[in-house]
């Protein structure tokens, strides 16, 4: 029985690899999962049926802690003796990519989920990109989540280029069509816009993310403020959660969400009910690994409108599932947006055509099975 062993920083990041790890258990291999924040940790491996080991992960990097961490996972490694080790997340893939590497564990697969170094500023973006330098250093194979973060990395650190691997589609873990799937709602639209207080005649613009400069919420509280002012009939929906790392001007959306066709829902587990009713989803996010929630609006049926950027371009099949737009060009987001909101035979056009898109190419099967063959393969060798 081979053992596979996956590192992230925050257990929430394995329910996107659900599918991926339950397939590997599936085949027979031996699953241990690590990170932090134990309850949760254990809660998920319960619910997998798999092992887990607590580490005590931070967000932030600190040479004393992060040291301690890479001794602590040096000799959990030494006793469990995977056969693969796969780190994801920047703090996650570091510990465990060093740590694995002065052991001399024969596969050592870095799953690069972003670049967080390509939207940082000064001292922060030169740390990331000597953390991500390390990682890939320490690996000896890395397999990224979309084709552009491969070909954006493959320019910023050449010398890594033959470790870089090609897993297929890509994507962290697929998109679970089922979930997102708009006929589970055709009969409930009137009632979820009734419950939010939003006129069921008026077309809703989503968004979808965590509401940072990086999400771009910033430039779709600027589209907001243009559009609003040229349409009677429309409503703005934001599902999202705040972030410490990347906080925005907490006085604009403040005073974007009390505007009354504004519409605000915390993040929670029931992103697809409240996707139903949209009419266009916009991310104008500046930097992606692979924009699942632009796959998610398609597998939904919405047609999507995105930033031409690193992830988001993998993620929306351009005139075909949506459109993509250059960063930061509020004028040509709103042209695009428009464009959906006056014809719903285009919005039904683009959102079918997504949802197909989706089913071809992105569903979890397809993604765990791509996966599975890329794990077998590193056994075989």
């Amino acid at each position: 029985m081979s053992k596979i062993l996956f590192c992230y920083t925050v257990p929430e990041t394995f329910h996107f690899t659900l599918e991926s790890i339950l397939l590997l258990k599936d085949r027979g291999h031996e699953i241990t999962l690590i990170s932090s924040e134990e309850l949760k940790l254990k809660k998920v491996a319960n619910e997998l049926n798999v092992k887990y080991k607590f580490l005590n992960l931070r967000r932030d990097f600190s040479i004393i802690s992060d040291g301690l961490n890479v001794i602590k996972l040096f000799f959990i490694l030494r006793t469990i003796k995977p056969d693969i080790i796969i780190g994801a997340t920047p703090k996650g893939a570091l510990i465990s990519m060093i740590a694995s590497c002065l052991l001399g564990l024969k596969h050592r697969v870095y799953h690069i989920f972003g670049l967080p170094y390509e939207t940082a500023s000064g001292l922060k973006k030169i740390v990331l990109t000597f953390v991500e330098k390390l990682t890939s250093h320490c690996a000896t194979d890395i397999i990224p989540i979309s084709n552009s973060v491969k070909d954006v990395y493959n320019i910023k650190f050449p010398k890594i280029k033959s470790k870089m691997r090609d897993i297929g589609q890509l994507t962290v873990g697929g998109v679970d069509t089922i979930k997102f799937d708009s006929d589970r709602f055709t009969t409930k639209i009137e009632s979820i816009k009734k419950n939010l207080g939003i006129p069921n005649a008026n077309l809703v613009i989503g968004f979808v993310g965590r509401l940072t400069n990086d999400k771009g919420i910033g430039d779709f509280i600027a589209m907001w403020e243009i559009i609003k002012n040229k349409r009677e009939n429309i409503t703005a929906l934001v599902v999202g959660s705040s972030d410490a790392r990347d906080n925005f001007d907490k006085k604009k959306l403040q005073g974007f969400f009390i505007e009354s066709r504004v519409f605000y829902i915390d993040f929670n587990d029931e992103i697809e009910k409240y996707m139903a009713i949209m009419d266009v989803f916009v991310l104008p996010s500046f930097r992606e690994g692979f924009g699942n929630v632009n796959v998610e609006a398609s597998s939904m049926k919405i047609p999507v409108v995105s930033y031409n950027v690193t992830g988001c371009k993998d993620s929306v099949k351009e005139g075909y599932s949506g459109f993509l737009v250059e960063k930061k060009n509020i004028t040509s987001l709103i042209t695009e947006v428009s464009h959906f909101l006056d014809s719903l035979q285009k919005r039904v056009k683009f959102g079918t055509q997504g949802r197909k898109y989706v089913q071809k190419h992105f569903t979890r099967k397809i993604v765990a099975d791509q996966f599975e063959v890329f794990c077998a393969t590193l056994l075989d060798k």
